[in-house]
């Protein structure tokens, strides 16, 4: 007898089972376990998927080795919004400024090239007086300053590494030629070239103030044009140093500062104008363990120690915020849970005094050696940040349960036992609530 069978009900099979199965386990658990138990054990699952849900829509997605972009040259964009510059049109090129007219550099060119091979090399090697282009005011500079990567933030040093490109522009009209007299429509000089060149010609001669050490030139190029536009570009690599307040490290923010100025003109022979259209970072630019906040670029004028005279100044500030993860989750939240081990002496009722002091002591030597790998990582300062302070204040908490464990050791050698469970039994909560509120006092003074 054949019967009819619909096989699309398999479908339902398996999910009508499955749903049956639990429906048992869930009952059974039910009466193992307790409804109220059933009820936190519901609430702790309910907070842990929570938690884990923020932690996943917080959390940026990491790049891949693949994932750098080229270097482009782009304006800046800044993650966060900041006053809005004056907007102002560069006029820097000779087509834009009046400086007059020369016919030095053609004439110069010329008795060089009559002269003997002999002479031409004492010409050559004799040093070269240089003016600025214009005695009517100062000459106007546009600067630009690209930013390819920041590294090596040292907090230790007080210092950061900069790789990036240099750009001026400016214009000098004793430098004109006639491009038929070139073949070219402007003159390039690349490297060393270039170098020699700025030795024989009126350039900004710019510096950073606060390198560390000399910039490294990796490429530089010097471009001409017939008219005395002139323009210099240069690939560096420099190490600046930076003030860094680290009072509220590891939750600090720095302010990495940059300053470039003409190292020979004051104010009176050389004004910068920033070139929007030459300022920018890269796709790629990031900081390693820093989160970029704000990035500020200003001009001023300034007077140094080195000099009567002002000088213009181009000044980059990138405030960054550093990422306290590594921190909290290798020392901070390790230090505070040894603390809290520590005072399980205090339900060590009945025990020898050499039991407990072992406990305490071996939090004692962990809070030291936290101390050491602190140390290592920043500056030698005078005054305390919040690190320090957790550090000196679980340091003090566990002399404190030290001294606790010799005073009820001594009560019970003297037969006080109720006395001495008595003190043990305050200690289990007023020890948890003086680290918190003193702990709170740290946060409200190094942090809020």
């Amino acid at each position: 007898m054949l019967i009819d069978f619909d096989l699309s009900l398999l479908v339902f099979l398996p999910k009508t089972v499955g749903s049956v199965l639990m429906y048992s386990l869930f009952q059974h658990f039910r009466k193992t376990v307790g409804k109220i138990h059933i009820l936190w054990i519901a609430l702790f699952c309910f907070g842990a998927l929570l938690l884990w849900s923020q932690i996943s829509l917080g959390a940026e997605p990491a790049a891949g080795p693949h994932s750098a972009q080229p270097l482009q040259y782009q304006p800046l964009q800044y993650p966060i919004e900041i006053a809005a510059q004056p907007k102002f049109t560069l006029k820097v090129a000779c087509a834009d400024v009046h400086y007059g007219k020369s016919t030095q550099r053609q004439s110069k060119k010329t008795q060089l090239a009559d002269l003997p091979l002999n002479e031409l090399l004492i010409q050559l090697d004799q040093p070269h007086f240089v003016s600025p282009p214009t005695v009517y005011g100062p000459t106007q500079v546009g600067v630009g300053l690209f930013v390819q990567e920041v590294t090596d933030l040292s907090a230790s040093d007080n210092s950061y590494g900069m790789e990036g490109f240099l750009d001026l522009l400016w214009c000098d009209p004793r430098l004109a030629f006639s491009p038929e007299d070139v073949d070219w429509p402007e003159e390039v000089f690349l490297e060393k070239d270039a170098a020699r060149e700025l030795q024989r010609i009126w350039w900004p001669d710019v510096s950073f103030i606060n390198e560390k050490a000399p910039r490294q030139i990796e490429n530089e190029e010097l471009i001409i044009k017939p008219d005395g536009t002139t323009e210099y570009r240069e690939r560096f690599f420099v190490s600046l140093s930076s003030h860094f307040d680290m009072r509220r490290f590891p939750f600090d923010t720095q302010k990495l500062t940059l300053e470039l100025e003409s190292f020979a003109w004051s104010s009176r022979h050389l004004a910068f104008q920033l070139d929007e259209r030459l300022v920018g970072f890269s796709s790629d630019f990031s900081v390693p363990s820093w989160k970029i906040l704000d990035v500020e670029e200003n001009l001023q004028v300034k007077r140094e120690i080195r000099d009567q005279a002002t000088f213009s100044e181009l000044i980059t500030e990138i405030t960054v915020k550093r990422d306290p993860g590594y921190y909290i989750f290798k020392i901070i939240i390790p230090m505070i849970t040894i603390v809290g081990i520590s005072w399980s002496v205090f339900w060590m009722i009945g025990y020898g005094l050499a039991d407990r002091l072992g406990v305490s002591f071996t939090g004692v030597l962990t809070i030291v050696a936290y101390q050491f790998i602190v140390s290592q990582n920043l500056p030698r300062h005078i005054y305390n940040n919040f690190l320090d302070g957790l550090v000196l204040l679980s340091f003090f908490m566990l002399v404190l349960t030290i001294m606790e464990n010799i005073v009820v050791n001594m009560l019970c050698r003297q037969g006080q036992e109720k006395s001495a469970n008595s003190i043990d039994y305050k200690c289990r909560w007023l020890f948890p609530a003086c680290y918190l509120i003193f702990l709170s006092i740290l946060i409200y003074f190094y942090l809020l």
